[in-house]
Formats: C-alpha cells, structure tokens, sequence
C-alpha cells in the first residue's frame, strides 16, 4: 500500500461544492487504484449528488439501475427511520473520472434520492465518501461490479436496468414492467441474437428502442387488468414467451412502409386480445382466431424456461405475421375491437 495526494480537479470540485475551504481525507493506492475516503455530513453529501433526484438526469451513472423503480419498491435500508433500518449503510462509492471531470455516485443512489425527495426525512448524520479515481467508462464499471452487479447481487433484471440507462432507452418507457425490467433477459437476448446476456452491450439494446417503445405500448395497456386480476392469471396468459413474440415480430416488420398503416391497429388488437384472456372476457377481437391458433400450437409446452421461452415466441411472432398478411390482404384495417377491461391504459404507438 502506498498513499498518494488527491486529484487536483477532484479536490476542487468538491471544495466547490461543499463550500469549504480544505478537504480532509484519507487517500491511497491500494491494488492500483487511486481511492480516497472523505467523512462528511450527511447533508453534505446530498449537495454533491442533487441531481440524483431527477431519476433521468444523464449526470446519473450509466452503470446505475432504474433507481426510482427500486425506491418505489421500498429497499429496506431506504425505509423507515435511520435508527429502525436494520443495516444504516452510511458508505458511499463514487468514481472521478479524469478524463471529463466527472463525479458519479455508484453505490447510493437509492438512498440518496429517497433524502432528496423527502427532504425533511431524517438521514443520516454522518457519512463517508469514498471516491475512486478512474480514466474511462469502463474503468468505473470495472469497480462498481466490485460491489454492486449482477455477480454479487444474482438478479438480472438489475443488468437489464443498467443497459436501459446505459442505452438512453429508460427516459422512453412508460410501462411498469419494462421500467422494472421484469423477464427481460431471455426475450432481449431473441432480440439482439446474443448467445449469452452478457454479449450485450448499450449499442446493441439503443438499436432497438423503437421496438422496446412497441412492445411496451402493449406492457402499458395491459397494466390495467393487475390490480384486478392474480398474477398467476397474468402470467399464464402472457409470459416471457408472448413478450419476445411481439418484439421479434415488430423489429422484423417494421421497416416494411407496405406494414405501417397496419402497425398501430395490429397493436391494438393483440393487447385487446391479450385482455380479455387474461380477463376472460367474452369478447373476441379480429386477433382472436390467430391467438386461438397460437394456443393450439403451444398447449404442450410449460409456461416458462430457456428451451420454452424461444419456442412461444417463434409461434406467436408467426400468429402476429398471419393476422397483418390478412389485414393486408383486406386492404383496410379492421375496426376497432370493443371496449377494454376497467382501468386498462391505452397508448398506442
């Protein structure tokens, strides 16, 4: 271990910010890394990182999750008074990068948006900072996989998360379970045609945002029927399956102008269809005999794993793609279908 003296810039900034004259802290060189701990007042803290509180702020890092999302959740060390939480994680990681004079919080953000939007909640009184100095992008991911990534907390939604931020694609999804990221993983992988979740990067996820904004217009109008509706009831209608049929079926179609007069009222009637299954509704829609065939095909296999997944998705991309050949075929699209389920949102794209 050696020690070394703090980033000039660095020390500035949070000079700057903090509005003292002298920054007293511990740095080193551990591993080859350039850390420093700084202790200070909680309220401090929340100066350095205000924008946090604005979930789409791109001065949040990208390697972040959807930190609104997990605070509308209620993590447990964001809940409740200070003395009640059973862990007070009052530890914060940053990184610095020197090439664009950067300081991003990596581990805390939950936290440090729930003080700022309950601005008069107690937190905590005292803190510490500690702040890693980085050259790149990558090096900060490097160090927030240290201690916060899939590796260590085994959720792949999380990853999921950090792509949608990563990609600009988070800011343009309205629906709950894309925002959460839900069964994201095996459907995105469809998607992208990567073998492996991890061969994704933000690129790869940013080339499709105009079939994520598709597919989540479906996710949005579904939305009504769950809070009427058990989940078992949800999932056995619509699952990771019938989430990467849409997608496959949308990002294999849509650049055809011939298919665009169509998208929209194709969209419609999946969802409606959709609805009233899982609502099991007596209506039918111009969709329904295609879904009724899709069921037909599918009624052999499970409702979810990595072998069945990619099997529901081939049939109901494959439904989808009939019902627009005879939508075409007509020439016009069809009317509208009967009005949906109670509290059920509309926004279609």
């Amino acid at each position: 271990m050696s020690f070394t003296k703090m980033n000039a810039a660095l020390n500035s900034h949070l000079v700057s910010v903090l509005g003292t004259k002298k920054l007293v802290g511990f740095s080193r060189v551990n591993f080859g890394r350039v850390k420093h701990t700084i202790a200070l007042e909680g309220r401090q803290l929340l100066k350095c990182f205000s924008f946090i509180v604005d979930n789409t702020s791109k001065d949040v890092s990208a390697v972040q999750r959807n930190t609104l999302m997990r605070y509308e959740d209620g993590v447990p060390h964001v809940s409740g008074p200070v003395e009640n939480r059973p862990l007070p994680q009052t530890i914060f990681q940053a990184t610095w990068n020197r090439a664009t004079n950067k300081l991003a919080l990596q581990d805390g953000n939950t936290r440090v948006m729930d003080a700022l939007k309950n601005i008069d909640k107690q937190f905590f009184q005292e803190v510490t900072l500690e702040v890693y100095e980085v050259d790149s992008q990558e090096e900060a991911k490097a160090i927030y996989d240290c201690f916060d990534s899939r590796a260590s907390v085994k959720q792949g939604k999380h990853d999921v998360q950090s792509l949608f931020r990563a990609a600009d694609v988070l800011e343009h999804l309205k629906s709950l379970r894309m925002r959460r990221s839900d069964s994201m993983v095996t459907p995105l992988k469809l998607l992208t045609k990567k073998n492996t979740f991890k061969a994704l990067s933000p690129s790869d996820v940013g080339s499709y945002l105009s079939t994520l904004q598709y597919t989540d217009s479906v996710l949005l109008q579904l939305e009504g029927v769950d809070h009427n509706v058990p989940a078992r009831e949800v999932t056995a209608v619509f699952g990771g399956g019938e989430l990467a049929g849409i997608m496959l079926f949308h990002s294999e179609n849509y650049r055809d102008p011939a298919n665009t007069p169509y998208m929209a009222m194709l969209q419609q009637h999946v969802a409606d269809t959709l609805i009233h299954a899982i609502t099991r509704q007596p209506y039918t829609t111009p969709f329904t005999a295609f879904h009724a065939e899709y069921l037909s095909a599918t009624e052999h296999l499970g409702r979810s794993g990595s072998k069945v997944v990619p099997e529901r998705a081939k049939h109901f991309q494959a439904a989808m793609h009939r019902y627009l050949e005879s939508m075409k075929a007509r020439g016009a699209a069809v009317v509208a279908t009967p009005r949906k389920a109670s509290g059920v949102r509309s926004r279609a794209v």
